[in-house]
């Protein structure tokens, strides 16, 4: 500031002037020629414009610079340097400036600017063969780093025999091993080999010659490389070792610590831990006396994921940290952005997840400053995985959509089999197994073809879970043997824990006596985990020791592990801030784990911390006795309290809010943690009431073990109890059977009309607490006081519309869609409609006689949420969680049932049957318009009334763009309907190109598949 004062003072060329004496007064001292005083005289000379005698100057510092880690100055004066000499006649200079320039960018991170300044270089006239025989190897170096062998292979391929002439003996031997690395580069191993032969065989001639040593190096070192490329580790440390002996003989401590973190890395590669840690050592030391500073980095950075792999996490962030601030003293960027996600793997593995966003958001910047794409991609995965554990699943979707897309632009298929793997587990942890399947085995085989053990072996646990929740436990063995066996070859403690959770997941499941094997591999895995490291891993084998010992009524043991994973989600949440800790608690697997410790409470009446969490909404406060007290034995009849029961449910008017009050008196007078009560319709059941039973769809249907309860005991009329005679001969006969073992349960059938026959069913999670024969006449006793009310309820007609029809009204669905609307929000769960239009519908439907079709209607949709008749021939069908596969697969399975329904129901043969889906994925922008049109969202097939659309999307409710969108793609979606699906016709119907149509679709996101076969064509 005070020298722009002086200079404006004393005006340009007064200053210009100035500086020309003062400068030159500085290069007239015998000190000029110190690098740092040069530089002072170069930049006083320049400003004075006196070119000329500024380039020696420059040159010298320049120099220094470069070798000083200091290549931004350096590059800097390289470039003004550049500029000057353009119209000069230094010629020598020149190219010193270039050779020196392209030098410097390429080792700090720019090989662009690099290959154009050795391209010039090398199209510089009467240059000396030798100097153009070193550029040209130093362009196709360039070729190689910048993954463009090919090029660089034809760079060699122009070196001329005069110039190999010149090169000196050692020349052959130099093309032909730079020629092995760049085919090794395109992964044309067998050439790279023979290449490799061919250098050793002209070096041998050479051996006395000088630099002969360093050339052998070389080869030996792309031999290694080509024999690692072909699954030869062993052959590739023999020829390390030959590396090694010449480099320790010739005194070359760079090169030395170079080779030894090489192998180190290689050993480390193969899990061999111990070893690699050793050579790395020496390579520290090596490298600490020759001041290598980013040899040195790299060499902590190496050691840091040594350690984080053997689950000693402290000292892994120790060395990373100093691998961090070495990078960062040095200023080389291209090593931060992988240490700082390494940091944030630490940090994230040991469930610091907001410590662990901020570095990896770190990391990203990082990234984008040096335009480097596969450091952006790198960082993404580090992030969603993180996102993934937290249960952010907006934010992961939208970063797989990116790393999916980045890594087939830029073709980065390390990084793609990672993002099919990320995106597998969002369609586990969603429920859409067809999809997490495909997702997970493509992962596996791209990692399998890049040699990426430690991604495969995840890719076998990830797939193993996915079998674990279809049932499939001898799949699920096999694959998670196949993940140990690369887990154990590389000796990753996280993966190894991870092994073991599933191994006893996986026994738990088998057989009874697989109990013990399943707590064995539990106490193992807890074994390997040291300290603070993997926070959230030792939450879930704590959850998963405590749920099966639990189960099998060791109740202190199982109080020990809750307390244990507790205390571990409350630690992982107070590190969060507080937005990021409302979502990791509503998240489902934590939700799961609150609801099952809850639940522990209120059978064993402990006082374990439970956080708060959100229950279902409209259900009756549970009696504080059913909360204080534990299971206790009915005592002797006390007419008061059955009066009070006769009293509190005499005010209800309502058989549901009467059934919701029924179920939570019976557990006041005989405690447990769930029940509900469910009624035989004539077509299938339907959950009147029920306490912390989760989703229906997941325990009501009777292929399911508690739906097949209820309804036996209803067929058997007579209760159904864990212990009686006729238990044990039931649960062997039933398929469902086997998961009711461990568990007291008590079924009990009760009637209070001719058309109303429902079923209560009360569970403790454990037979050490059975219920007993007097729970049974106390519950009798309670229901035939309430039957006379039950029966005057259930003949009101406007109280048994769930009796008369399965399928609900217009107003039912409009009434339905806000609870649809708001599980959607809170729970994040995808919606699924089915638009049904079949000519004859409503005249079988109303006639009623035909229940058979309404019966096949429903059993081939189920699980669903409900069916809606909207008038007319049209059906809604409603369903929660589907994914977009399974609802697409749905509608063509009800498609080919309504085919065969028209024959059984004598309706006409060529009737059209349209059947179409609607997905609403979380956070689709449709959802407003659904919520604003409600079943008028629903009309295919009808061109819209332009009067009524306008007067609906003008509501107030939507944006104009929203509204123009809603109304674009109702159009689209009623001609592809009367065109069966004919893109050609329907875009002649709208009065567009063909190509428009096309856009439009994929815009919408509507697919024409959907609309052919028979549906209606004009």
């Amino acid at each position: 500031m005070y020298l722009h004062g002086i200079r404006s003072f004393l005006g340009e060329e007064a200053a210009s002037r100035l500086q020309s004496e003062l400068g030159k007064t500085l290069a007239a001292d015998k000190r000029s020629d110190d690098p740092v005083r040069a530089y002072e005289v170069y930049e006083l000379l320049d400003a004075a414009g006196d070119d000329l005698a500024a380039i020696p100057h420059g040159l010298t510092a320049m120099r220094f610079f470069a070798e000083a880690y200091a290549e931004p100055l350096a590059i800097r004066i390289g470039r003004r340097l550049m500029a000057t000499l353009e119209s000069s006649s230094l010629e020598e200079e020149r190219r010193e400036v270039l050779s020196t320039l392209a030098r410097v960018e390429l080792e700090s991170g720019q090989p662009q600017a690099s290959k154009s300044h050795i391209k010039a270089l090398i199209s510089e006239p009467g240059l000396d063969v030798r100097i153009r025989f070193e550029s040209q190897i130093f362009l196709s170096n360039i070729y190689l780093q910048i993954n463009e062998p090919l090029k660089g292979i034809k760079v060699l391929n122009r070196i001329t025999g005069v110039e190999i002439e010149a090169a000196g003996p050692l020349a052959p031997a130099r093309i032909s091993t730079l020629r092995a690395r760049l085919r090794l580069k395109r992964l044309d191993i067998k050439r790279a080999m023979s290449l490799c032969l061919r250098a050793q065989k002209e070096i041998t001639t050479q051996e006395s010659s000088h630099g002969a040593q360093e050339i052998q190096c070389q080869i030996h070192e792309v031999t290694a490389e080509t024999q690692l490329a072909r699954g030869d580790s062993a052959a590739a440390l023999n020829s390390y070792q030959r590396v090694l002996e010449i480099l320790e003989d010739s005194g070359q401590p760079l090169a030395l610590g170079a080779v030894l973190r090489t192998i180190g890395r290689v050993y480390y590669d193969r899990g061999k831990h111990f070893r690699a840690a050793r050579y790395l050592f020496r390579a520290m030391e090596v490298v600490e006396k020759s001041q290598d500073l980013k040899s040195l980095a790299a060499t902590y950075d190496l050691l840091g994921k040594i350690y984080r792999n053997s689950g000693d996490f402290s000292r892994s962030l120790s060395y990373f940290r100093r691998a961090l601030h070495l990078s960062e003293r040095i200023g080389d960027t291209t090593e931060i952005s992988p240490t700082l996600n390494s940091i944030g793997s630490l940090h994230a593995h040991s469930g610091d997840y907001s410590r662990a966003v901020r570095y990896f958001k770190r990391s990203i910047s990082n990234s984008e400053k040096q335009g480097s794409t596969k450091g952006i991609v790198r960082s993404f995965l580090h992030l969603g995985w993180t996102w993934f554990a937290l249960g952010e699943r907006k934010q992961v979707e939208n970063l797989v959509r990116q790393i999916l897309i980045l890594t087939q632009e830029f073709e980065l298929p390390e990084h793609q089999c990672e993002g099919h793997r990320l995106q597998g587990n969002l369609a586990l942890l969603r429920g859409e197994w067809k999809s997490a399947s495909k997702e997970l085995k493509k992962a596996e085989e791209l990692a399998q073809k890049m040699g990426l053990d430690r991604v495969v072996a995840a890719s076998c646990f990830d797939q193993a879970q996915l079998s674990i929740e279809r049932e499939e436990y001898e799949s699920a063995l096999k694959t998670v043997s196949r993940g140990m066996i690369k887990a154990e070859s590389l000796q990753s403690v996280p993966l190894l824990v991870r092994g073991l959770l599933l191994k006893g997941a996986i026994s738990r499941q088998r057989n009874e006596e697989g109990q013990e094997k399943a707590l064995e591999n539990y106490e193992k895995a807890l074994q390997m985990i040291t300290g603070d490291s993997l926070l959230p891993l030792q939450w879930q084998i704590h959850y998963a020791t405590a749920r099966l010992l639990h189960a099998s009524n060791e109740i202190e043991r199982a109080r020990t592990h809750y307390e244990r994973a507790s205390a571990l989600v409350e630690r992982i949440s107070q590190r969060l801030p507080e937005d990021m800790r409302v979502v990791f608690r509503d998240d489902r697997r934590r939700k799961d784990f609150f609801t099952d410790l809850l639940r522990f409470r209120k059978e064993t009446a402990t006082h374990i911390h439970v956080p708060v969490v959100a229950q279902p909404g409209d259900r009756p406060t549970p009696h504080p006795e059913v909360m204080s007290q534990g299971i206790e034995t009915v005592q002797s009849k006390d007419w008061s309290d059955f009066a009070k029961i006769i009293e509190v449910l005499g005010h209800h008017t309502d058989l549901r809010k009467f059934l919701d009050g029924l179920l939570e008196e019976i557990r006041r007078k005989v405690p447990s943690p769930r029940g509900f009560i469910a009624a035989r319709r004539r077509r299938h059941w339907q959950s009147l009431a029920d306490v912390d039973m989760g989703p229906s769809e997941e325990w009501l249907p009777p292929n399911l073990a508690l739906g097949a309860l209820a309804q036996e005991s209803l067929s058997r009329r007579k209760p159904l109890r864990t212990g009686d005679s006729d238990w044990e001969s039931w649960i062997a006969a039933t398929d469902a059977g086997a998961s009711l073992r461990g568990r007291s349960l008590l079924a009990i059938p009760f009637y209070a009309s001719e058309l109303f026959e429902a079923a209560l069913v009360l569970e403790r999670p454990t037979a050490g607490n059975p219920f007993r024969v007097e729970d049974v006449q106390l519950i009798e006793e309670i229901l035939v006081l309430v039957k006379g009310q039950l029966t005057a309820l259930a003949r009101n007609a406007d109280l048994l519309e769930y009796e008369q029809s399965e399928i609900c009204s217009h107003a039912a669905f409009d009434e339905d869609l806000v609870g649809m609307l708001y599980r959607h929000q809170r729970d994040k769960e995808p919606l699924g409609f089915l638009e049904v239009s079949l000519p004859g519908l409503d005249l079988i439907l109303r006639d009623r006689e035909d229940e058979l079709f309404v019966r096949q209607l429903v059993e081939t949709l189920q699980p669903i949420h409900g069916v809606y008749h909207t008038g007319g021939d049209h059906l809604i069908c409603a369903l929660i969680g589907a994914g977009e596969d399974d609802l697409r697969k749905r509608s063509k399975d009800l498609q080919h049932v309504l085919h065969d329904l028209r024959d059984q129901f004598n309706l006409p043969v060529d009737v059209p049957v349209t059947v179409l889906p609607h997905w609403f994925a979380v956070g689709s922008p449709e959802i407003s318009s659904l919520a604003s049109s409600r079943s008028d969202f629903f009309r295919a097939g009808l061109k819209p009334d332009l009067d009524q659309e306008v007067a609906e999307l003008t509501s107030g409710e939507m944006s104009l763009k929203e509204a123009k969108t809603a109304l674009e793609k109702r159009y689209i979606i009623a001609e592809l309907f009367r065109s069966g699906g004919n893109i050609t016709r329907a875009a002649e119907a709208l009065g567009i190109h063909r190509p428009q149509l096309s856009n439009l679709l994929k815009r919408h996101e509507i697919r024409k598949e959907d609309f052919e076969g028979d549906s209606p064509r004009t």
